[in-house]
């Protein structure tokens, strides 16, 4: 068995760029989500998330006119409202750059920010450690590695518990002009052999990251999200009037999320249970 060639344990959030902060935050807040009050990082983007309960989240990320920090992300918000990137968990960045060094995937220089977050109890700093994998290494979407300094900050009982019911990410498929390629540099970011018959590889929590031919600027990004039951999500959805179908393996499906370029599954199959 190969050893790990990185220390990445798995994916930490899905990183969602947005032009309006306020209209993709309502969209979530419509599904039924709970979605965290804007903040501003240190470098000059802004920020609102969707923290869930397996430590994974979905970040709605504003740009803007932002200076310092890591410029890929200007290239790729030409493609409009899209999933842009992919960051990975890890608390040994420098470990993780070395181990990547030797397979020949070059890093950026570790980064460090940070951004005010509220509790319920007081006002507080949520900082954070980046390096990032240059966009013209990974090419349609941005991988990157992230320690967070101060993750007690983010994942409160306010924050990940949604009215819809969803706990958990359980898989992001996304279209890729080279599925392979961008495979092999997916599998150097895990520290995995994807095999030569597929582009799906799994991260440390079992989650699924399935790839496909296309362009990314034109396709749709699928989430698959996982809650105990339905009840409380068709509610949600009914009660704001958002159409689903609900497919024969049980899944519940929204086809596309008003503009921004991706669609929802919701099951009730938890990352690890459907991982075979």
């Amino acid at each position: 068995m190969n050893e790990p060639r990185t220390v990445a344990t798995a994916l930490d959030h899905v990183v969602l760029l947005v032009g309006d902060l306020d209209a993709a935050a309502e969209t979530f807040t419509r599904l039924g989500f709970t979605v965290t009050p804007e903040s501003q990082h240190s470098m000059g983007s802004r920020n609102r998330c969707i923290m869930l309960a397996d430590q994974s989240y979905i970040e709605l990320l504003d740009i803007g006119e932002r200076h310092g920090g890591d410029g890929d992300f200007q290239k790729l918000m030409a493609r409009g409202n899209r999933v842009a990137g992919l960051a990975f968990r890890t608390s040994l960045l420098e470990q993780t750059r070395e181990l990547l060094a030797e397979t020949g995937i070059p890093t950026r220089e570790i980064q460090r920010f940070s951004r005010p977050v509220e509790t319920r109890c007081e006002s507080a700093i949520a900082e954070f450690a980046v390096c990032h994998i240059p966009l013209d290494v990974s090419e349609d979407y941005k991988l990157f590695f992230c320690d967070h300094l101060t993750p007690d900050l983010l994942w409160t009982s306010g924050a990940t518990v949604h009215p819809n019911g969803v706990e958990a990410m359980a898989a992001v498929r996304l279209a890729a002009s080279a599925p392979g390629k961008f495979a092999a540099c997916l599998g150097g970011v895990l520290g995995v052999d994807r095999g030569s018959q597929t582009e799906t590889l799994l991260d440390g929590a079992g989650r699924m990251i399935c790839l496909e031919q296309g362009e990314p600027a034109s396709s749709v990004t699928t989430l698959r999200l996982t809650t105990p039951d339905h009840k409380a999500l068709v509610g949600c959805l009914r009660a704001n009037g958002i159409a689903f179908r609900i497919c024969e393996n049980g899944s519940l499906v929204i086809v596309e999320v008003d503009s921004l370029g991706f669609r929802l599954v919701f099951t009730s199959v938890s990352p690890k249970e459907g991982t075979k």
